[in-house]
């Protein structure tokens, strides 16, 4: 009797390589669930001249987790793997988290917001307002404050 000391074949080897190689290529270039988040790592690390090696050293991670966080592979992310991916590339997490588009859209929409004629001109008559208004203009920014925290 013959024993099969190998598990699979070379060809389902073969098979498993390619497959898994081919899944890689398509996260890379249509992007998996949490693509994004490594797409921007990538791109701080490379703007800051980092190697991935270097990278997942200063973070304590195998090299092989840090390329799977890069290619989006890995879904989920511990969260002080990703504190100490931010705190190597300078940046705060939500920066890493947080969806460009709608990054841009808020920066558009404040700036938008900022040079409304509207808003200058209450501005410049604000100083003329009531003891009262102003009073319950601080009343709103208090609440505003509170509900930050």
């Amino acid at each position: 009797m013959k024993i099969n000391i190998y598990r699979y074949s070379f060809l389902e080897y073969t098979i498993a390589f390619y497959f898994r190689n081919y899944k890689m290529f398509l996260y890379r270039h249509f992007g998996g669930p949490d693509m994004d988040v490594g797409n921007r790592i990538r791109e701080l690390r490379k703007k800051r001249g980092i190697e991935q090696m270097e990278l997942a050293n200063f973070i304590n991670i195998s090299q092989s987790k840090m390329n799977k966080i890069e290619t989006g592979y890995q879904k989920r992310f511990e969260p002080d793997v990703l504190k100490d991916i931010a705190r190597v590339l300078g940046v705060k997490v939500d920066h890493l988290l947080s969806d460009e588009k709608e990054l841009k859209k808020e920066k558009k929409d404040f700036q938008s917001f900022i040079t409304d004629p509207e808003l200058e001109r209450w501005h410049k008559e604000l100083p003329k307002s009531a003891e009262e208004d102003l009073r319950k203009l601080r009343k709103m920014w208090e609440i505003i404050q509170s509900d930050k925290d």
